[in-house]
């Protein structure tokens, strides 16, 4: 084994991953590792309206594509885009703005599907079962 100081190529390779993985969770005004944060207001609020129009429909209270339920949709997708919206401007870490951005990308996503649904088929999901 030679010990004249250079690292192997493996051992730096290590290095620079940890580094990159160490840059990409550390807040850098505080310097703490990130990885959960307690989740703010705007996420609680998206969850209770999921949530209540779950529990909505599976008691079958009402249907899908009701205005109530549809509704509760529509203001759990805004919620969500302006979260990650927030993440990607506010986030304290790489992470973070990740997270946004990708969830900006799927609410947009389910968002743009749910219209297209309604107005391909007249109801908010689309699905023939949501039209009885």
């Amino acid at each position: 084994m030679a010990s004249d100081g250079a690292a192997r190529p493996t051992d730096r390779a290590i290095q620079s991953l940890s580094r990159l993985l160490d840059g990409y969770f550390r807040d850098p005004s505080t310097g703490e590792v990130v990885l959960y944060e307690q989740p703010n207001g705007k996420i609680k609020a998206v969850g209770m309206l999921l949530g209540t129009a779950g529990v909505l429909r599976r008691a079958r209270i009402v249907k899908p594509g009701y205005p109530i339920d549809v509704f509760a949709h529509r203001a759990a997708m805004a919620m969500l885009l302006w979260w990650s919206i927030g993440e990607l401007r506010n986030g304290t870490t790489k992470y973070r703005k990740t997270i946004g951005a990708v969830t900006l990308i799927g609410a947009l996503s389910r968002t743009v599907q749910a219209e297209h649904a309604r107005a391909t088929f007249g109801t908010y999901e689309g699905s023939p079962r949501a039209a009885q």
